[in-house]
């Protein structure tokens, strides 16, 4: 394009295979981010687990048959577990050797079951900043509970309002 002589006739061609070029490098793009992006963040026994759509396709499992992944994404879910602590330990192990804690669907239930939950589950900010983190000043109330947050890409901090369970701030986990 540089060097543009009138009596090329290529031109026109060449400038419509460089858009479709482009046009195709951004759908690629767009279902590499879409396929990638967490569609779930699970919540089991005080660690937030994000899911991805790649991630439940290879346990096997269609997200449209998942009733609760019907929601906007990432959807909220809370991983039911018995109350009986023996049993509780016997199937985190069962699920955490298996691979399978995030995706173990049959156990999914609404984040709402876990919001009674966090108060107890949960880091003081304090407990937190022991091991190194620092949080803002703001989060210094009994209201805020720290958790860990494990990604694909690494194990963070997540400071949680534990009256609605919202996410407000995000650090490395020092562990």
């Amino acid at each position: 394009l540089i060097i543009y002589n009138i009596a090329k006739k290529e031109l026109r061609r060449d400038l419509v295979i460089i858009g479709i070029i482009q046009l195709l490098c951004v759908i690629a793009g767009t279902v590499i981010v879409e396929r990638s992006r967490p569609i779930a963040v699970v919540y089991a026994d005080g660690i937030f687990f994000t899911v991805t759509y790649q991630r439940y396709e290879q346990a096997g499992i269609d997200t449209d048959a998942v009733s609760l992944l019907q929601q906007s994404k990432p959807v909220r879910i809370n991983l039911k577990l018995p109350q009986d602590l023996a049993e509780k330990a016997k199937m985190i192990i069962s699920l955490a050797q298996s691979g399978k804690i995030d995706v173990a669907t049959s156990l999914y239930q609404p984040f709402s079951e876990a919001l009674p939950l966090l108060p107890k589950e949960g880091k003081s900010i304090e407990a937190a900043e022991r091991l190194g983190v620092s949080f803002p000043s703001r989060f210094k109330k009994d209201i805020f509970r720290v958790f860990r947050l494990q990604t694909r890409y690494g194990a963070y901090l997540v400071v949680v309002d534990s009256r609605n369970g919202e996410f407000l701030a995000l650090a490395d986990d020092p562990s």
